[in-house]
């Protein structure tokens, strides 16, 4: 299972490190409407429990939105800000009550999908303006990535060496206090080189991307628990040893935005 899951990034981190650094405005734009179009088919498959080409309509017009926005940049980053707050508070709420949404109600599901639908709308948002919008953007864009893989690698090797806490037992057994805690430490280290490199403010820096790396559990845990009242363990098959698109992508989910305000703060235009 590591191996598999081990050569899918290998093969897939270079893409999106090529399309983030190489690709223009409208390469960047159509390839984060297509991944995020994919994330949200998966996120509405999972809560109506069905497959068909209704589930493909919501997710093409989102996909159309975030495109539109990388090449217009027709919304501002505050108002990006405050959404991404209002929604990740809602996600945070339902994480504390995680018997909410068991019952297959129609209010219910449909609650989970408009959810689901902001959510990936706002990443992608928060997506392709860091990326053609800001300021050494692609720059940026690839250092995000790098957080969330960093976070990753960080979590699972003090998770399965050090884990003994659970996280959240009742969303995702598998998750440890020790794992977040190694994924914070080597975010801090990342954050440190990269403060070096680029001779910015090492505390601001450093306390902003583990912030944004704790965000980001927060997007792990809302996949997990969409995928546990959905009874599915992975969200899809495209990605062998990973899952599916949303399986990869959740912690992104969270982050993007957060980390759109961050970089925003740090240039100084909050």
């Amino acid at each position: 299972m590591l191996k598999t899951r081990v050569v899918t990034s290998l093969i897939l981190a270079p893409l999106v490190l090529a399309i983030s650094w190489y690709g223009n405005a409208g390469v960047f734009s159509a390839f984060v409407a297509a991944i995020m179009a994919l994330v949200l088919h998966e996120w509405l498959t999972i809560v109506y429990r069905r497959q068909g080409m209704a589930r493909w309509l919501l997710p093409a017009a989102v996909a159309a939105i975030i495109f539109g926005q990388g090449i217009t940049a027709n919304i501002t980053i505050p108002l990006m800000a405050y959404l991404a707050i209002t929604l990740w508070a809602l996600a945070s709420l339902w994480l504390a009550v995680p018997n909410l949404g068991y019952q297959e109600h129609p209010i219910t599901i449909r609650l989970k999908a408009y959810l689901g639908t902001f959510l990936v709308l706002a990443s992608g948002l928060a997506l392709v303006t860091l990326h053609n919008h800001l300021s050494l953007g692609p720059l940026w864009t690839v250092m995000l990535f790098g957080l969330i893989w960093v976070a990753d690698v960080g979590a699972y090797f003090s998770g399965r060496f050090l884990g003994r806490r659970k996280l959240a037992p009742a969303i995702s057994p598998g998750k440890t206090v020790e794992g977040v805690m190694g994924a914070v430490l080597l975010v801090a280290v990342y954050a440190g080189v990269i403060a070096w490199w680029l001779k910015l403010p090492v505390l601001k820096l450093v306390a902003g991307f583990c912030a944004v790396a704790l965000i980001s559990v927060v997007g792990d845990l809302t996949a997990s628990l969409v995928k546990r009242q959905g009874q599915v363990k992975d969200s899809g098959r495209w990605l062998p040893g990973h899952g599916g698109f949303l399986d990869r992508f959740d912690s992104l989910l969270a982050a993007s935005p957060f980390f759109l305000i961050l970089v925003n703060w740090l240039m100084g235009r909050g």
